[in-house]
């Protein structure tokens, strides 16, 4: 019980202000950490944002006149990989972060985006404005989650698109200790047997990051009103440590194909039309 009351008061002690300052502090030395990465585990941190693009593929639409706004696109690597991909134009690319640092490094990345510091969940955009919005691995990090679920619905063109991701309750305090497999697992069906607070903890300064993890039903239902909702859960990187991509990749394959178990995905990967 003590554990959850630590994370209430630390959750309680934080505000926008708090979370802004700290991204604005530990750009920087994300950015320096990446380029010592070494080729593999670069891959293995840029293959979530692969999967994003390999999504975008299988709408198959005409990316020409289209605007995409990258919800919470701190450094911009994701952006980054698009415009490559598809070979955007100057006004098709749109990233939002509540970091000017991160704002600064991303448009050092990518000449031809339009980038802005703003609020996720309260997004400086006219109504139906853009064809796609992502929101990749930001939704843990603010303080109203479902308002910006709202806002993202609220930017989205009639038939747009939502491509989001976030770390999965079911999986996220996995550990040797069987009886947190059987938690997960009853979890997929009975949600509330986790803990209210299991989804807070401390991955850098407990004074300004939330990062939480979501069950699925709870992700689903910030989009219910919306026209198509799927979801899917993702291994991403549980081997890393063997530094090698092929193992990595052949093996979060065969997870996917298990049942149950690719339930307990690291990732939440949800898309939407709405």
């Amino acid at each position: 019980m003590r554990t959850y009351e630590k994370t209430r008061t630390i959750y309680n002690g934080i505000s926008k202000n708090s979370i802004k300052i700290n991204e604005d502090e530990t750009a920087d030395f994300l950015e320096n950490t990446l380029k010592n990465f070494s080729s593999q585990t670069k891959y293995l941190y840029l293959s979530r944002y692969q999967e994003v693009v390999d999504a975008l593929k299988v709408f198959k639409v005409n990316y020409k006149n289209m605007k995409i706004l990258d919800v919470g696109c701190g450094d911009g690597y994701l952006l980054k990989q698009i415009e490559e991909k598809f070979d955007l134009k100057q006004n098709q690319l749109y990233g939002i972060d509540i970091s000017t640092r991160r704002i600064k490094l991303a448009r050092r990345r990518i000449k031809r985006a339009n980038f802005f510091v703003g609020d996720a969940e309260k997004l400086p955009f006219p109504n139906e404005y853009f064809d796609v919005v992502l929101c990749i691995e930001t939704l843990e990090h603010l303080m109203e989650p479902p308002k910006a679920a709202n806002e993202i619905k609220r930017v989205l063109k009639p038939s747009g698109k939502i491509i989001l991701t976030t770390p999965s309750k079911h999986a996220v305090f996995l550990s040797y200790n069987p009886l947190t497999w059987v938690e997960a697992i009853l979890s997929l069906h009975y949600p509330g047997v986790l803990p209210s607070f299991h989804n807070l903890y401390e991955p850098c300064r407990t004074s300004t990051v939330i990062h939480r993890a979501f069950v699925v039903k709870e992700l689903i239902s910030f989009f219910a009103d919306c026209a198509d909702v799927k979801y899917k859960t993702i291994i991403f990187s549980y081997f890393t440590f063997f530094e090698s991509t092929r193992f990595t990749t052949l093996s979060e394959r065969l997870f996917r194909k298990i049942p149950v178990l690719n339930e307990l995905g690291k990732t939440v990967f949800v898309k939407v039309t709405k």
